[in-house]
């Protein structure tokens, strides 16, 4: 009896222990440093831009837009996945929003009626109206856009950037949105997705912030703003 004791005793033991490190893992998730920044005054911007759209070029544009990431398993199996039901496109777009905003960029989706698409490698701009204040677009082709958890965590983005006119579709300013952290062990199956995502926006917000703050992105879009008031 004592002996079967001591093993339940053991077993609490292991238990707690556990326990202490699957919580300890989950509160050393990164969260998101930005979020759902508000519109800087017109009057304060260094410029102007619309933001979007981003194609998904995830394994040749043939992945699942909506899957963020993979929670997976014993021996790496995918037990889980992490979704946006917006898209990858919208979950881009979002995040490179609110960092603009916060860099006093005034910064938005374009209106309906500006489309933008990708033709023969070259970026085309449809509109039937006058573009507002000859407005720069940021877009881009998301290459890696994921956060997985299993033996290891990670979070990964590579996006193209473009900057181009809303007139003619020309490429001022291109450079690639690279960023990846990991870290530790995950929780598997368990992990919270919402936290999950948070990290990926992170990473996404990090890299992005890097960009935006360059002088020669800056200069680009304060010099459209500057030739409009002409």
């Amino acid at each position: 009896m004592q002996r079967k004791a001591e093993k339940m005793k053991n077993k609490s033991y292991l238990f707690v222990l556990l326990a202490f490190i699957l919580t300890s893992v989950s509160c050393a998730t990164p969260k998101a440093q930005i979020s759902d920044v508000p519109q800087v005054a017109d009057n304060m911007a260094i410029g102007k831009l619309y933001v979007g759209p981003f194609l998904d070029n995830r394994k040749g544009g043939n992945a699942d837009t909506t899957i963020l990431g993979t929670k997976r398993g014993g021996y790496g199996n995918p037990l889980g996945r992490v979704h946006d039901k917006r898209g990858a496109d919208e979950f881009v777009r979002e995040h490179l929003i609110n960092v603009a905003r916060g860099s006093n960029i005034f910064a938005d989706r374009k209106p309906d009626t500006v489309i933008v698409k990708k033709q023969d490698n070259k970026w085309i701009v449809e509109t039937n109206t006058t573009p507002q204040n000859n407005r720069l677009i940021l877009v881009g082709i998301i290459n890696q856009l994921s956060v997985e958890t299993g033996y290891s965590r990670g979070t990964y983005v590579n996006i193209d950037l473009e900057l181009i006119s809303s007139t003619d579709g020309k490429t001022l300013w291109a450079s690639k949105l690279i960023g990846k952290k990991t870290g530790g062990m995950g929780r598997g199956i368990f992990e919270d997705v919402d936290k999950l995502k948070n990290w990926l926006a992170k990473t996404l917000q990090g890299a992005a912030l890097e960009k935006f703050t360059l002088q020669e992105f800056q200069n680009i879009i304060g010099t459209a703003r500057e030739q409009t008031k002409k």
